[in-house]
């Protein structure tokens, strides 16, 4: 009961949130997570999983907005998200602290640096795909574009009319697109390799950004973000207080060879 009231709440002053435009499209986002997460009951460690870099709880702004939406938006529903899951303020909060934590500090540049030569060969294999994203999460779980593996289950999504989010909110399941040969079958089977090298080698998600840049994302919750940015030709490099997207906003941008960046986002 604790739990519903929290997220009912939640609902109820999603009318006052900053973006006016898009406070109906929240609250059916929001509604559709406390479903799937009041039936599912996710512990910290599974939510945890399920909040990461363009997972299903990483909710995604396609449509325009400025940086100050975009972080308030993904944090507001991270918040919503743990209070359906049953996880008090606290422990949300603890889930933050720990991205900066563990990459405050920047301790993840090095190892993001010795790697580049394998990511080099990740990215032409990505490059080869059609969709913008691939993300990994739990065992076995992925992302193929707009497709979701969520244990058992695959889901497809469309992203809200004014402030485009996804997956949420206009969520759909779907048989599984090989088994039933559908026409997503073509793009989960050619993804599914890369995503294994991505598991190996502890990579997140990849995103290809609409000026043809690709992040390699190393870690990440809500508008929160550490990776290598590889910029494409001749391409200016953007700057600290930038944003990439989602209103994740460049906190430290440096390079680490000729056309790639180490990036830290919040």
């Amino acid at each position: 009961m604790q739990v519903r009231l929290h997220a009912a709440f939640l609902l109820a002053v999603a009318s006052a949130f900053p973006v006016e435009h898009g406070a109906d499209e929240l609250r059916a986002a929001l509604k559709d997570a406390q479903g799937y997460l009041e039936a599912t009951r996710p512990g910290a460690e599974r939510f945890l999983a399920l909040c990461g870099p363009y997972a299903p709880l990483d909710l995604e702004l396609r449509g325009p907005h400025t940086p100050r939406e975009g972080a308030e938006t993904k944090n507001f529903f991270l918040g919503a998200s743990g209070f359906a899951a049953g996880l008090p303020p606290d422990r949300i909060q603890q889930l933050v602290r720990g991205f900066f934590q563990r990459n405050g500090r920047l301790q993840g540049k090095e190892s993001w640096a010795a790697a580049l030569p394998a990511q080099r060969a990740l990215l032409e294999k990505f490059g080869g795909l059609r969709v913008p994203v691939l993300a990994v999460w739990g065992t076995d779980e992925y992302r193929v574009g707009d497709l979701f593996k969520v244990g058992e289950e695959w889901w497809t999504c469309a992203p809200s009319a004014s402030l485009g989010l996804a997956p949420w909110g206009r969520r759909t399941t779907v048989p599984d697109p090989v088994a039933s040969g559908s026409a997503a079958a073509r793009d989960v089977l050619a993804g599914r390799p890369v995503v294994e090298e991505m598991r190996r080698l502890g990579v997140r998600a990849l995103v290809r950004m609409p000026s043809g840049a690709v992040r390699v994302v190393q870690d990440g919750i809500a508008d929160n973000e550490s990776g290598n940015l590889f910029l494409p030709g001749d391409a200016a490099p953007p700057e600290r207080g930038d944003e990439l997207t989602d209103g994740k906003t460049l906190l430290h941008v440096e390079p680490i060879a000729p056309g790639v960046l180490y990036y830290l986002a919040g």
